[in-house]
């Protein structure tokens, strides 16, 4: 036989035990593809004894351990058994995939003092759609990926040398010339940006793994014991008055107690997830050369997606893909804000330079004034923030983004002096006379802001003093009648006859267009267009430009199915796109398609309010339609974006599935832990305390979540884990004294329960020995 005969019957015994192996591999497959498998059971106890143990087709055993009684099976398995102790009965095992689910009640006997229940397959075990899957499993390898990439590419090149050669044997001189000069250049193009590209990628790999296992020194840069406080707006101090977050109150109580010096950092992003901490690990421990690092995070990734990666992806594997992306969001989002998701004394520092570079290059009073309070809203700050709000006020009357800043000062500096002096009673009820002392004193400087003015009502109406309230309103509307707002938070102030009597009079002597077209809206939501509408028409006969109006207007036409009015204002159009989306939402059971960032900003606000009230009784009826969008409409017009003026961040809307942002919050976690531990330095973890209940099961999920994964992780890597959420349970039904209010609508600490974090930090530092060098 000669060498190609003795190759190819090679060739053919290595295929046809390659083709015997994955027969036999495939054949022998039940389960494919991704299960959740969860149970209950009427006890507690024995659950670290309940486990799935899982054999591959090749009979090699896998242990899966459950967390909170569930976990994702992922993979080719033979057989599928849940194991559990002898003395759990009535156990309900349920196992589900993207196609069926299937519910499990054994009754076995007890053997070796357990139980084993073998689950039954949900999937196609017909051996074509087997090999199917497993060939599509291969094939997402990125192994796999990356060689068949490289395939790819060689035979790119070899087809174009292929034609360079063909194109020199087949033209005449002249034509060869030109074709193979194109080729030439289009093959070494193709070829150096694979070169390039390589090389990018190499780089970025070893200067990755250099940056992450390198040793710092890590000698001290003073002689202060330093503590490092990484985290997110639990760390920041969200929730509490300014200088009572947990790091701060941290140093406090060492000082007193250690009788030593000490600096405690506060790392805090607001809103800040894993990754953006993961991207300052490292310059802030070469910064401060911490004695000890606090951590805690987690809980922001579930909404805030920078900096997520979808591992499974192929393009994902390559570091240089990843860099592309960073760019372009960076790019991306530049303008959207100011600058996404920086630290907190960053975001402060921007707010300061726009400050004066309205001052010094635009020369623009009301601009520098403007920045100026948002400025000192993002130091908390409360009162020099009101001083500018008011100076801007005073210069720009009646503003929507000036009024909306003195709101939140006032609302904040309200927040700080009730917790200093009026615990005793509830803060919706307390009204504070030094707030209403700085109110009056700014209007007596400020006497041309009449949002001022607006404010101390507001400010009586929400502590419920209604009476004085009216009695300013009905001040303010005789002195300025052609204000829409005015008459918007008359609605919020009178009774429904009141309000009638008001708007129905024949001899009120408004009769303005703001008063003619909050009389509109006032027979919208009383279920009258044809009224509404004669309204709104007069005011746009004598403005044709009143973006309230032809709101209004947009509203019946969009019933009746006819043309949309627009408006030459920037805002009103945009509310009148809104109107749109409400409409889709109500009748057409639709979300809107508008990606412009200023509509999803006023959009976002309202859409979950709508939506639930409406799909609670949805009768499709005039009354329904009209009613909700007048309401929302004019409410859009007063909107306060807390969020925008003390710590700005974008939320992406992505459709992840929870356990790949599990698994990126622990992957991320785990890096920046061996960061630490690989230099040196010692960490402690702990979880987020948890606000009692009734409060948001999405919160508390996420909580709990990321809660789990620092416990599990201590335990791994023994790290000094402190159960926050546990030591604050002790208190039974004072732990909700721990918590803001809960009709601020957020789920962070107070300044009290900051301290209760900043004691527990303590005692496990004391406990653990750190204050020894």
């Amino acid at each position: 036989m000669n060498k190609s005969k003795y190759i190819l019957i090679i060739s053919a015994v290595v295929l046809l035990g390659i083709l015997s192996a994955l027969f036999f591999f495939v054949s022998r497959i039940n389960f494919y593809g991704e299960y959740q498998i969860s149970y209950k059971k009427n006890t507690n106890n024995g659950a670290d004894q309940i486990f799935l143990e899982c054999v591959t087709p090749t009979n090699r055993k896998i242990v899966i351990p459950f967390r909170s009684d569930k976990t994702i099976v992922s993979g080719f398995f033979k057989n599928i058994f849940f194991i559990y102790p002898c003395h759990c009965d009535s156990l309900r095992i349920t196992a589900e995939n993207n196609i069926s689910q299937i519910a499990y009640t054994p009754n076995l006997p007890c053997t070796h003092d357990k139980k084993i229940f073998e689950l039954k397959t949900l999937n196609d075990t017909s051996f074509q759609k087997k090999l199917i899957a497993f060939i599509v499993w291969v094939f997402n390898i990125d192994f796999v990926k990356i060689l068949l990439f490289i395939c790819v590419f060689i035979l790119v090149i070899f087809a174009s040398y292929l034609l360079y050669k063909k194109a020199n044997h087949n033209y005449s001189k002249s034509q060869r010339n030109i074709v193979a000069q194109t080729l030439f250049i289009l093959i070494s193009f193709i070829l150096w940006v694979f070169i390039i590209f390589v090389l990018l990628e190499l780089s970025l790999r070893v200067f990755g793994t250099y940056y992450r296992t390198k040793q710092d020194n890590i000698s001290q840069g003073d002689k202060n014991f330093t503590v490092l406080c990484i985290g997110d707006s639990f760390t920041y101090g969200i929730g509490a008055k300014q200088g009572k977050s947990y790091p701060e109150q941290l140093e406090e109580i060492i000082e007193k107690e250690e009788k030593m010096p000490v600096r405690v950092i506060n790392a805090g992003i607001c809103a800040g997830n894993t990754f953006q901490i993961l991207e300052q690990i490292q310059a802030l421990l070469k910064s401060y050369k911490p004695d000890v690092v606090i951590m805690l995070f987690g809980m922001a990734n579930s909404w805030n997606y920078y900096g997520f990666s979808e591992e499974e992806t192929f393009l994902n594997s390559f570091k240089t893909y990843k860099l592309i992306l960073r760019i372009i969001e960076n790019i991306k989002y530049k303008e959207s804000g100011f600058e996404m998701h920086q630290r907190a004394e960053e975001f402060s520092t921007t707010l300061f330079n726009k400050t004066w570079h309205a001052f010094i290059e635009n020369r623009k009073a009301f601009e520098t004034a403007y920045h100026g309070g948002r400025y000192f809203l993002s130091l908390k700050k409360w009162q020099d923030a009101l001083k500018c709000f008011s100076y801007a006020s005073s210069l720009c009357p009646l503003n929507d983004s000036t009024r909306n800043g003195l709101w939140i000062s006032t609302e904040k500096m309200d927040y700080d002096l009730f917790y200093n002096n009026y615990q005793f009673n509830d803060i919706r009820l307390t009204l504070m006379p030094e707030i209403i002392q700085t109110i009056d004193t700014l209007i007596s400087n400020y006497p041309e802001s009449v949002d001022l003015n607006i404010i101390k009502y507001r400010y009586y109406a929400v502590k419920g003093d209604t009476t004085t309230a009216i009695k300013l309103l009905d001040s303010l509307i005789a002195e300025y009648p052609d204000n829409f707002v005015l008459y918007h938070d008359m609605e919020k102030l009178l009774t429904a006859e009141e309000l009638e009597d008001f708007f129905e009079c024949e001899n009120n002597v408004l009769k303005t267009n703001s008063f003619k077209t909050a009389n509109g809206y006032f027979y919208l939501k009383k279920n009258k267009p044809l009224l509404a509408r004669i309204y709104f028409e007069e005011v746009l006969n004598k403005d044709k430009d009143d973006g309230i109006a032809a709101l209004g207007i947009n509203i019946i036409n969009l019933k009746n199915n006819s043309d949309v009015i627009t408006a030459k204002d920037n805002k009103f159009f945009l509310l009148m796109q809104i109107q749109k989306a409400v409409y889709n939402i109500i009748y057409k059971k639709k979300e809107n398609q508008i990606e412009h960032q200023e509509v999803q900003k006023y959009s976002h606000h309202f859409k979950n309010k709508l939506i639930d009230d409406l799909e609670k009784n949805l009768e499709k009826s005039d009354s329904v339609y009209y009613v909700n969008s007048a309401t929302i409409m004019t409410s859009l017009l007063e909107i306060v974006h807390e969020d925008f003026f003390l710590y700005h961040y974008n939320k992406r809307s992505k459709s992840i599935k929870d356990e790949d942002v599990l698994k990126w919050i622990e992957n991320d976690i785990n890096n920046i832990t061996d960061i630490c531990i690989k230099q040196g330095f010692k960490i402690i973890c702990m979880n987020y305390p948890i606000i009692p209940p009734p409060n948001s099961e999405e919160t508390s999920f996420w909580a709990v979540q990321a809660g789990f994964i620092w416990e599990h992780l201590s335990r791994q890597k023994n790290i000094p884990f402190i159960n926050q959420d546990s030591i604050f349970d002790l208190l039974g039904d004072q732990k909700i004294s721990l918590f803001e209010p809960r009709f601020t609508g957020t789920e962070h600490c107070n300044e009290k329960g900051y301290e209760l974090m900043a004691w527990n930090i303590y005692k496990c530092m004391l406990k653990n020995k750190m204050f020894e060098k």
